[in-house]
C-alpha cells in the first residue's frame, strides 16, 4: 500500500490472523489506533479491495470490545459510494444484524453505510426496499444508545429528504454528524415514505415501542423508563419530518393500528397519537418538559411567512406554512401550553407544574411570536377579553418588577428571551388606543421600562441590544443564539420604526444610561457584562431605524404616531430624537460619554503583578470588542451627511483611534503579549 509502512500493515494483518485462529487473544488497541491514524486519502483506496473483507470477517466473529477495529473499518468505508460499500456488506441481513448489535460503534458503522444512500434517489429506494433493515433502523433509533440514535435520526431525515417527490433536482443541505453536506438529488420516488408510513409492520413500531399501554412486543420487554426514552426519540423525529412534509404525519394510514392506541376519527394520524395519547403529562413532569420542547420545535417546522405590513383585525387564514400552528390550536394544545406562562394562576393549571413548566412555555411563546406575528397580534386569550399581547406584556412587566427586587436570583432568562422575540410594534401596542385608554397609559407600564441597566447580569443588556437594534434578525440571533433558522417575519420598516421609538422612550426616562453603559464596559473584571455592554453599543450604532407615521391618517394601525410618542416624553426632557443609530451617538447624552470612551486607549493591566492570565485574557477580548464597535461607528460616520463642527471633530478623533488599532500606540505589541493568553 502506498505510503503505508509495510511493517505496520504486516503487523496488523498478522494480529487479525491470530484473532481469527484464537478468539481469546486480546485486541491490540494501540496497534489498531496507530494504524488508523496513518490511513489517509492517499493510501486508503489501495488498501480497500484486499484488506476490508478480512476486517469485516474478523468483526463478525469478535467476542470483545470491537471499537478500535470498527474505527479502522469506518476509515476504509469513507471514500466508498453506497453501492460500493454495500457490495462489501453483501446482504441486507448483515446490516440488520449490525443494527441489532448491543455495541454502539457497530450500530454507527451500519448507519454510516446507510447514510451514503441519501446521495441519490435511486440509492434511497434501494434502502427502502430492505424491509428488515428499515425495521431494525426504526427499532434501533427508538431504543439504542444516544450516539447511535443521533446518527440514525440524521440518516432517516436525509433519506426522507432525498426520497421526497418534491426533491426533484433540488439541492439538499443535509447535516451529517454536525457537518453540512450538499447533495443534488435525483428524482425522489417516495419509497422511503411508503416504507415508514405504508408498511403496517414498521408503522406499528412507532406505536408499540412508545405506548405505555403495551408492555412487550414479541420477545422484547420494555420498562417504563425505556418507553419514555422511546417517546422522547419519536418526539425528536417528528419536527424534521414535518418540515419536509407534514401531510403523512396528519393522515391516517392503518386505522386498526391507530385505534388500538387511542387515536380515532379525524384525529388518527401519528402526530395526533404523539401529542394526545402517547405522553403521560399529568404524572411525569420531566416528560411534560420534553413535550413542550417538542411543540416548540414543531412550530419551527414551517417555511417563512410573508412580512407583517398591515393590521390584522382577525386571525390569518390557514395556509400550508401554518399547518403546525393550526394543528396545535385545533387540538387545544396551544392554549394549554401557553397557559403555563400566560395564566399560571388559572384553576386549570397545577401550581407545581407551573413552577417547572413556565420557562418552557415562555420559550414556546417566544418561538410562536417570532414565527407567527400575524397570528400573535390578532389572537385573544380564551378566558377573557384581553388580547394575547396584552396578557404577555402584563406578565412580562410582573416578571421584570420581580427580578429588579430579587437580584440574588439573577435575571429571568426565559422572560427576557420572550420579550426580545415579540415584534417591537407589539411592545408599543398600548400607545395605539383611544384617547381614554391612552390617558391611563404611561411608559412605566411597559415591561421594557423595567429592564435595569445598572447591572452585572449581561442578559439584561443583551435584551436591550436586541430590541433597540431594529428589524435585522441577525441582532436577535447574536443576543439569543438558538438552533432555529427562524427569522423575524414582521415588516422591516415597521420594526425599525418601533425600535427607534422604544429607544427614544428608554433613553428619555434614563438619562444616565450611557454613563452606566460605559462604566459596565470598563469593568473588565466582569468580562461577560463588559462584552454585553459593548454588544449593546454596537447594536445601537448599526441600527437602521425608520420614522413613525406623522399622523393617524398615515398610520396603518401597527405603530403609534409621533404625537402619541411625544405624549410619553418627560415634560422637562431636552432630548433630541435621532433618526439613526450613528446619530444617536452624536447627540447628548451619548456624545459626552460614549465617544470619548471609544476613542480612548484600552485597559491592559500589564502593570499589575500576576495581571496576565484570566485578567489579561478578559482585557484582550474587551479591547477587540471595543475596537469592533469603534470601526462600526467609523463606517457609519462615512454615510452620515451632517458636517457640523461637532461631527467633524468626532470624525477626526474616530479616524485617529481607528488608525491606532485596538491597542493604540502605547507599549507596542510586546507590552501586550500577555493579553493573547486566551
Amino acid at each position: 500500500m502506498a505510503d503505508q509502512p509495510p511493517s505496520l500493515l504486516a503487523d496488523v494483518k498478522e494480529h487479525l490472523q491470530n484473532l481469527n485462529n484464537d478468539s481469546t487473544i486480546p485486541l491490540d488497541d494501540r496497534l489498531l489506533e496507530k494504524f488508523q491514524t496513518q490511513l489517509t486519502g492517499e493510501n486508503v483506496g489501495h488498501l480497500i479491495p484486499g484488506f476490508l473483507p478480512s476486517l469485516l470477517d474478523t468483526l463478525s466473529t469478535l467476542k470483545q470490545n470491537p471499537d478500535p477495529l470498527v474505527a479502522v473499518i469506518q476509515r476504509l468505508f469513507e471514500p466508498l459510494s453506497f453501492i460500493d460499500a454495500f457490495n462489501y456488506v453483501k446482504e441486507p441481513a448483515t446490516l440488520a444484524e449490525a443494527l441489532r448489535s448491543p455495541v454502539s460503534s457497530v450500530n454507527v458503522l451500519a448507519v454510516t453505510i446507510l447514510h451514503k444512500a441519501s446521495g441519490s434517489g435511486s440509492d434511497a429506494a434501494i434502502v427502502a426496499g430492505m424491509k428488515e433493515v428499515m425495521r431494525e433502523l426504526v427499532t434501533a433509533y427508538l431504543l439504542h444508545e444516544t450516539e447511535a440514535s443521533v446518527q440514525i435520526a440524521s440518516t432517516l431525515e436525509a433519506l426522507l429528504k432525498t426520497d421526497h417527490k418534491r426533491s426533484v433536482s433540488e439541492g439538499l443541505d443535509v447535516d451529517i454528524g454536525g457537518v453540512s453536506e450538499s447533495y443534488q438529488s435525483s428524482p425522489g420516488q417516495g419509497l422511503m415514505w411508503r416504507r415508514l408510513f405504508g408498511d403496517k409492520d414498521i408503522y406499528r413500531l412507532f406505536y408499540a415501542l412508545t405506548s405505555l399501554n403495551t408492555k412487550e412486543l414479541g420477545d422484547l420487554e420494555m420498562s417504563k423508563k425505556q418507553k419514555t426514552v422511546a417517546q422522547s426519540r419519536l418526539l425528536a423525529m417528528i419536527p424534521p419530518i414535518a418540515k419536509i412534509d407534514i401531510a403523512p404525519l396528519l393522515s391516517s394510514h392503518f386505522p386498526d393500528v391507530e385505534n388500538s392506541y387511542g387515536a380515532a376519527g379525524g384525529q388518527s394520524g401519528l402526530l395526533d397519537y404523539a401529542t394526545l395519547h402517547m405522553v403521560d403529562t399529568k404524572d411525569d413532569v420531566l416528560m411534560h418538559m420534553t413535550f413542550i420542547d417538542f411543540l416548540t420545535e414543531l412550530l419551527k417546522a414551517t417555511p417563512a411567512q410573508p412580512p407583517l405590513s398591515s393590521p390584522l383585525p382577525t386571525l390569518p387564514k390557514s395556509t400550508p406554512e401554518s399547518a403546525p400552528l393550526d394543528f396545535v390550536i385545533s387540538r387545544g394544545i396551544h392554549a394549554r401550553t401557553s397557559n403555563f406562562y400566560l395564566n399560571p394562576d388559572s384553576p386549570s393549571v397545577d401550581p407545581l407544574d407551573a413552577s417547572f413548566l413556565s420557562s418552557r412555555s415562555a420559550h414556546y411563546l417566544a418561538t410562536y411570536a417570532s414565527l407567527y406575528p400575524h397570528h400573535l397580534l390578532a389572537a385573544r386569550v380564551p378566558d377573557g377579553e384581553e388580547t394575547v399581547v396584552q396578557r404577555l406584556l402584563k406578565r412580562l412587566r410582573q416578571a421584570m418588577e420581580k427580578s429588579t427586587h430579587s437580584h440574588a436570583q439573577g435575571p429571568p432568562a426565559h422572560d427576557l428571551h420572550l420579550l426580545a422575540s415579540i415584534p417591537r410594534s407589539a411592545l408599543l401596542s398600548s400607545l395605539i388606543a383611544s384617547p381614554e385608554q391612552n390617558a391611563r397609559f404611561t411608559w412605566q407600564d411597559n415591561p421594557i421600562s423595567r429592564i435595569p441597566y445598572r447591572v452585572t447580569h449581561e442578559d439584561y443588556l443583551k435584551t436591550l441590544g436586541a430590541i433597540f437594534h431594529g428589524s435585522d434578525s441577525v441582532a436577535r440571533e447574536i443576543m439569543f443564539p438558538s438552533s432555529s433558522n427562524s427569522a423575524d417575519q414582521a415588516d422591516p420598516d415597521v420594526e425599525s420604526a418601533a425600535a427607534r421609538a422604544i429607544y427614544i422612550l428608554y433613553i428619555d426616562h434614563n438619562p444616565d444610561f450611557f454613563w452606566a453603559l460605559v462604566r459596565s464596559a470598563e469593568t473588565i473584571a466582569l468580562k461577560e457584562t463588559a462584552l454585553a455592554a459593548l454588544a449593546l453599543l454596537t447594536a445601537i450604532i448599526t441600527a437602521k431605524w425608520a420614522p413613525l407615521p406623522s399622523s393617524s391618517h398615515d398610520s396603518d394601525g401597527l405603530l403609534p404616531t409621533n404625537e402619541q410618542l411625544m405624549s410619553q416624553i418627560l415634560p422637562a426632557a431636552r432630548f433630541s430624537m435621532p433618526s439613526t443609530g450613528v446619530e444617536a451617538l452624536l447627540l447628548p447624552p451619548a456624545l459626552d460619554t460614549v465617544i470619548p470612551y471609544l476613542c480612548s486607549p484600552p485597559q491592559t493591566f500589564t502593570n499589575l503583578v500576576g495581571g496576565r492570565g484570566d485578567v489579561e485574557s478578559a482585557a484582550y477580548k474587551v479591547a477587540i470588542a471595543k475596537y469592533d464597535a469603534l470601526k462600526r461607528l467609523h463606517e457609519g460616520l462615512k454615510e452620515h451627511g451632517e458636517s457640523s463642527s461637532v461631527v467633524q471633530a468626532v470624525k477626526r478623533n474616530v479616524n485617529l483611534a481607528v488608525g491606532r488599532g485596538p491597542w493604540g500606540n502605547e507599549g507596542g505589541i510586546g507590552g501586550h503579549i500577555g493579553t493573547l493568553e486566551l
